[in-house]
């Protein structure tokens, strides 16, 4: 995992995060996939989802990455992984993926979606 990235779970109160996570997602993310900022926020309060996120811990603390996990019982389901575009292709979402996957109890399957398959 990159050594300037501290990799947290979002509690389900702090919206304040939640914003922050919501503006990579909403610019990493294809439009007609993309959830809205109410619908995130009711998917955060349930207790079968977690919702990891990476923190520039350069000085910035800002969120260059967000993971949304939905959790059962013996598997786990990343359904969105979003990383800040100036903060690509340096370890951040595979770091991400890692951390997000050590909180399933099982294997983590993965959703891909092309953003040609939409249009």
């Amino acid at each position: 995992m990159p050594t300037s990235v501290v990799y947290q779970i979002l509690g389900p109160a702090d919206f304040e995060s939640l914003r922050e996570a919501y503006e990579v997602y909403e610019e990493a993310i294809w439009p007609s996939e993309r959830k809205t900022f109410a619908a995130l926020r009711t998917m955060l309060a349930r207790a079968d989802y977690r919702f990891a996120l990476a923190r520039d811990h350069g000085g910035s603390n800002a969120v260059v990455g967000v993971g949304v996990l939905f959790v059962a019982a013996d598997f786990g389901l990343m359904e969105y992984l979003a990383v800040a575009p100036a903060r690509r292709s340096a370890g951040v979402g595979s770091g991400l993926f890692r951390y997000g996957a050590g909180l399933v109890p099982g294997p983590v399957l993965v959703e891909v979606d092309l953003p040609e398959a939409a249009a």
